[in-house]
């Protein structure tokens, strides 16, 4: 269990408006100063003006890897608090974004009550989760794969041993499981 802490200030990153708006009026509610960035040359003047506790990154932004922002935010304050939220989860990205520096990974949707609870120590950390289930697994897998090719759908089947419409169709039948 981490140590109980709080945040005041909370920047959110993500090229989604409609999510930032809604959660920005969420964090308001509960008393937390908000900042917002849609891409990343906007967070360092944000991170100078604000100083925020807490940062949330969304793991793929247009056209940007929410990586590289968290590998900013820890250079910038290594000891400022990192969370990482993703539509499409897997062991992969979620090792990528630990070394990335990220202090904490989640699939979205999320709460911003569950955000907050998980990383201010007030959760209660579940015992047990219950195991992979084979599709979720086979995504992991496609998806470590394809990080590891560098996005490279070719070179991910030959790796696979599956022709690449095989793998494209895969794909587009699969969606990340929750």
């Amino acid at each position: 269990m981490r140590d109980d802490r709080s945040f005041g200030t909370v920047l959110l990153v993500d090229d989604a408006a409609l999510l930032i708006n809604a959660w920005t009026r969420e964090l308001s509610r509960v008393g937390k100063r908000v900042v917002s960035a849609q891409r990343r040359r906007d967070v360092g003047d944000l991170l100078r003006e604000h100083r925020p506790d807490l940062t949330v990154v969304d793991l793929f932004l247009d056209h940007e890897n929410g990586l590289d922002i968290v590998r900013d935010l820890k250079a910038a304050d290594p000891d400022g608090y990192v969370i990482v939220v993703t539509g499409a989860p897997s062991v992969a990205y979620t090792m990528e974004a630990v070394r990335a520096g990220a202090d904490d990974v989640f699939a979205k949707p999320i709460s911003t009550r569950e955000l907050l609870e998980n990383a201010e120590g007030g959760a209660n950390e579940r015992e047990t989760d219950p195991p992979p289930t084979l599709q979720q697994m086979e995504w992991e897998h496609i998806s470590r794969v394809l990080l590891d090719c560098n996005g490279n759908v070719s070179q991910a089947a030959r790796r696979l041993g599956i022709y690449r419409q095989t793998l494209q169709r895969k794909l587009r039948k699969l969606t990340p499981p929750r």
